[in-house]
């Protein structure tokens, strides 16, 4: 479950604030560049939760746990 919750955190989480951060600022502002690497990260992590996830509806344990907690705040804005 920590494991799980780590992986929300570091590669769902920070490329999705990275994300959301870039559109709240001013438009010569914005990082394309940076924006372009965390959608790649973002959708890396998508395709191995995926497999991963597959046999039920928990990030891990086969229960609610931190992973789910972990994952709920990014998940929201994906």
């Amino acid at each position: 479950a920590r494991m799980m919750a780590q992986v929300f955190d570091d590669y769902v989480h920070v490329p999705m604030q990275r994300i959301v951060g870039n559109a709240l600022r001013p438009e010569d502002s914005r990082d394309p560049f940076g924006v372009g690497e965390a959608h790649g990260v973002i959708a890396r992590c998508y395709a191995w939760l995926e497999a991963r996830l597959q046999d039920g509806p928990w990030a891990a344990c086969g229960r609610f746990t931190i992973a789910d907690c972990a994952a709920a705040p990014a998940l929201f804005y994906g």
